[in-house]
């Protein structure tokens, strides 16, 4: 199985929950993820998931969440450096 990334953003209580529910999107460089073999989408409550499982050089690069309703939208980013195998750091620096 090897390494894994666990990215957990909370944006509530900044953001509360609104009516209609956000709708959740997480992205690599743009792109949209979808839950698959290696990544798993998890909303837990006011939790929102983000699991790589198996992470390679591959993963490295810029996450994206974001949450939008018809009221707005607020996101989350994160870049993970991946340095080797068995190291890896992430650095959040966009959150509004």
């Amino acid at each position: 199985m090897g390494m894994f990334l666990y990215v957990c953003v909370s944006f509530w209580p900044t953001a509360k929950p609104g009516h209609p529910a956000p709708t959740v999107t997480w992205f690599k460089e743009g792109k949209p993820l979808k839950s698959g073999r290696n990544v798993k989408i998890i909303q837990e409550g006011e939790d929102v998931i983000l699991r790589i499982i198996g992470v390679s050089l591959l993963d490295a690069g810029e996450y994206t969440c974001t949450l939008n309703n018809s009221s707005g939208g607020t996101f989350a980013a994160v870049y993970l450096n991946v340095e080797g195998k068995g190291y890896q750091s992430g650095r959040l620096y966009h959150t509004y």
